[in-house]
């Protein structure tokens, strides 16, 4: 499952980036603590596997004992939440008739642009009427990929 995180996380990192500029307004920036990486993600995993993704996308584990993380406006972290995604319900937004929407088991903290706010996002997908079929060679069906803003 370990190399599954890392390929997504992988394809994440431009989208997470498109989220907020970088600022150098370090001194402002919020602490994310576990407890509230905990309260917005409802993991189903045991204990949360937590990665900070600098600019240059070099990642770094955070050791289980440390409580909180200083979120710098120019890196995110990424939350393993578990190892399946989850059948959920849009925020915000009424699901069309005979869509499944679901949630990937990773979680993203991210500051605005200003450095200021920290954002909870989490990657998910909508899939259309009857799903994907497998057609003849190809993959058939319709989906959406984006990331939802999860906190409350």
């Amino acid at each position: 499952m370990k190399g599954y995180f890392r390929t997504t996380l992988s394809l994440l990192v431009a989208a997470v980036l498109l989220c907020g500029s970088a600022t150098e307004i370090w001194a402002q920036t919020p602490e994310v603590s576990r407890t509230k990486l905990m309260r917005v993600f409802k993991p189903t995993a045991e204990r949360l596997d937590i990665r900070v993704v600098d600019p240059q996308g070099a990642v770094l584990s955070v050791a289980p004992e440390i409580t909180s993380v200083k979120l710098r406006p120019d890196s995110y972290l990424a939350v393993r939440l578990g190892d399946t995604a989850v059948v959920a319900r849009p925020q915000g937004r009424t699901l069309s008739a005979g869509n499944t929407y679901l949630r990937l088991p990773i979680g993203i903290a991210k500051t605005n642009a200003t450095g200021t706010e920290t954002l909870f996002l989490q990657p998910a997908i909508e899939i259309e009427g009857g799903g994907l079929h497998y057609d003849g060679g190809k993959l058939t069906g319709v989906f959406r990929l984006g990331l939802e803003d999860v906190e409350d």
